[in-house]
């Protein structure tokens, strides 16, 4: 390490881009969030004026990697030589996967327990995340109560940091403003949705992610709020926010293909998320890709029938899966 390097945190916000060059043409290499320590090189590489701010372009380090910075959204923390500092953990994704085909009260439905289990594979996998036991929760049919549901999510909620992603799915009976658990029965157990969105505002995590494959999905409002490393890193690098992707608009029904053996929506949804939806080839498949990708193949299958929407405020690079090569 040279002695000429300082120490100094990121202003910006959101983010603050890594080019390649001392200009805003060059390629970006990493995204650096509000307070992400640098280490920058003594002497500067041109002035400039960007976004009514004066300051220079710098040679610094993030990650890793060369590149430079504008130093109107830096502040330097120390002066000498920059000191070795523990690196931070890598951001942790928590997920609960809920499916429920055969209902106590309510018609049964064929796929909706096979859609939940191809989730959890999928998440197990190291395109998804590897995620360890410690992770995931499945709850299939006769587990999948409104009073299991509520305690993992309260458990998930407890578990997230301010760097993690927290994933609800869900995939069943749905009525508007309301998922239904498997012991719903008429009246009563049925998950509102107004209890989901306040879980996920409650939640300390940095991204919150709740997908549903469910009739009725579009009622539920929107709210403001290489392998597995390359998904991760791209995690941490994501702006934060809440993503809510449904599998149809309020007043529309999802709907199940005995030819895909799936629900139509969490079928491209699934071969989206294994790189399908990869737009640009990065070989990450953010929620912004995923959208496009599911929206288009869904109401091209079911001939406009069906169609997912997505709400909230989020990032639309938040990665969600990784494609090996």
């Amino acid at each position: 390490m040279l002695a000429q390097e300082q120490v100094y945190r990121v202003i910006a916000q959101p983010r603050l881009n890594l080019r390649s060059q001392p200009n805003l043409q060059s390629r970006i290499l990493a995204k650096a969030t509000y307070g992400d320590r640098i280490l920058a090189y003594s002497g500067h590489y041109g002035r400039a004026k960007i976004q009514a701010r004066d300051g220079v372009w710098k040679k610094v380090k993030f990650r890793g990697q060369d590149g430079f910075m504008f130093s109107a959204y830096l502040e330097k923390l120390n002066s000498g030589i920059a000191r070795t500092t523990t690196p931070k953990s890598p951001p942790k994704v928590w997920a609960l996967v809920v499916g429920v085909s055969q209902y106590r009260h309510a018609p049964s439905l064929r796929y909706s327990d096979d859609d939940a289990y191809l989730i959890y594979s999928f998440l197990k996998s190291p395109e998804g995340g590897a995620l360890p036991d410690q992770q995931v929760q499945v709850l299939v049919d006769e587990n999948a109560t409104l009073a299991n549901i509520q305690k993992a999510m309260n458990k998930l909620g407890e578990q997230a940091s301010s760097r993690d992603l927290v994933l609800f799915y869900f995939s069943g009976h749905g009525l508007p403003g309301a998922f239904l658990p498997a012991d719903f029965d008429g009246k009563n157990n049925a998950l509102q949705h107004e209890k989901v969105k306040q879980w996920l505002a409650d939640s300390g995590a940095k991204h919150k992610l709740c997908i549903a494959d469910a009739c009725h999905s579009g009622s539920f409002r929107s709210i403001d709020s290489r392998g597995p490393s390359k998904y991760y890193e791209a995690l941490a690098e994501a702006g934060e926010g809440t993503a809510i992707l449904l599998s149809s608009r309020a007043e529309e029904a999802s709907i199940e293909v005995n030819g895909l053996r799936q629900g139509v929506f969490s079928h491209y949804l699934l071969k989206g998320l294994k790189g399908a939806a990869d737009q640009n080839h990065d070989r990450l498949v953010t929620i912004g890709e995923l959208y496009q990708f599911t929206s288009r193949a869904v109401r091209r299958y079911t001939k406009s029938y069906q169609s997912p929407t997505i709400q909230g405020k989020f990032d639309q690079d938040m990665p969600l899966a990784t494609i090996r090569p």
